[in-house]
């Protein structure tokens, strides 16, 4: 239960009357709350298809890694998702569980595709080898990016790494539209402002910002500065 998102029914409200454009939920959560969803003015909904595991028990540092689909693509369209996102992991220390993500997600976007829905893959170093040299890297979250296009993927959740001109052309290379991920939750509102008013600047459609959005005590004041960063 993460700090912030104790009460997620309620949260998920105040982030509706706050104004986002889109809500990024597991399907299980969205059944719960898609009462919200009958008012003519409601935001867009990505749901998460697949989930990356750990450890057995919530909160225990990673012992293992691996990975399941969680959502049937004709699942998402009777929600009435606007589109389905997905992760594709790198880093991980048995090339056959990242085959196994790859295959899946290749078989879920054309799955989707046949069904009219759109695709969000995130790409990510989650994985148990991953670097602090990896993760800072321009070429490799470039890599990553060109490996998820080439899959199919309709849209990109990406980490904002490099200067904002190598940012720059990293975004003009995706022949689809880039979001940038948010990471963990800093203390520094100030800065994730600026990092989303950066990559907007830098070619950027969006933002997709879990905990620096939720976790904030006054939500209204901090998506009303976001909502300036990436549409102002």
């Amino acid at each position: 239960v993460p700090r912030g998102l104790e009460d997620p029914k309620d949260r998920v409200r105040s982030l509706i009357e706050s104004g986002v454009d889109a809500l990024l939920l597991n399907p299980g959560l969205f059944e719960r709350v898609s009462e919200f969803w009958q008012r003519k003015d409601a935001p867009g909904v990505v749901l998460a298809a697949d989930y990356f595991i750990g450890a057995t028990v919530p909160g225990r540092k990673a012992e293992a890694e691996d990975y399941r689909r969680i959502l049937e693509i004709e699942n998402a369209v009777r929600l009435g998702a606007d589109a389905v996102k997905m992760v594709l992991v790198f880093g991980q220390r048995d090339l056959r569980l990242y085959a196994y993500n790859l295959e899946t997600v290749a078989a879920v976007i054309q799955e989707a595709h046949r069904l009219g829905m759109p695709v969000m893959l995130e790409t990510v170093l989650w994985g148990m080898t991953s670097t602090e040299e990896e993760l800072t890297s321009v070429k490799v979250v470039r890599d990553m990016m060109r490996i998820a296009v080439e899959l199919g993927a309709d849209i990109l959740k990406v980490p904002l790494v490099g200067t904002s001109e190598e940012f720059a052309e990293t975004v003009r290379w995706s022949p689809v539209p880039v979001t940038v991920l948010g990471g963990q939750a800093r203390p520094d509102f100030e800065g994730v402002v600026e990092d989303a008013r950066r990559a907007i600047n830098a070619g950027a459609r969006g933002i997709v910002f879990g905990r620096n959005v939720w976790q904030r005590p006054d939500l209204r004041a901090a998506l009303s500065e976001l909502r300036k960063a990436v549409h102002g």
